[in-house]
């Protein structure tokens, strides 16, 4: 039987992002302080859990995935990020199970380009939100 829920939607998408040719890193939990960019990290997000009958519980979740790219020159990390802008959400869409860990997805959503932060790190990227990550 597959493993499935959130923690192992989790690891499929680092799986998955990981393989992306140029993406240095996409692990199921990120580190402190990454070393190496392109960086993914994917987190939970947030959501509701419903009862259902018998006990179960059925959880409507969303799950963020960054990208983070050292912000140096802006017109260098700028062309960098566009390189993921479609990639990595076609990605993610390419399989609306997330490898059979959940029933389905919803869409995905970006903030566009934004400015970040990796801990005291200056970084530039994306920030997309998978939503209703349907987990039962």
């Amino acid at each position: 039987m597959a493993v499935t829920g959130l923690d192992a939607a989790l690891g499929y998408l680092a799986r998955t992002l990981s393989a992306i040719p140029g993406i240095k890193a996409a692990p199921k939990y990120a580190a402190d302080a990454p070393s190496d960019f392109p960086y993914v990290w994917i987190l939970p997000g947030g959501g509701r859990w419903t009862s259902v009958s018998g006990g179960f519980i059925k959880g409507m979740r969303s799950i963020v995935v960054e990208l983070h790219l050292k912000k140096g020159e802006l017109k260098v990390s700028t062309e960098e990020a566009m390189k993921y802008a479609e990639q990595i959400p076609r990605a993610i869409l390419a399989d609306v199970t997330l490898g059979a860990t959940v029933s389905t997805i919803g869409d995905v959503t970006d903030t566009g380009l934004v400015m970040m932060k990796f801990g005291a790190l200056e970084t530039v990227g994306f920030k997309w939100t998978i939503e209703d990550v349907k987990i039962i």
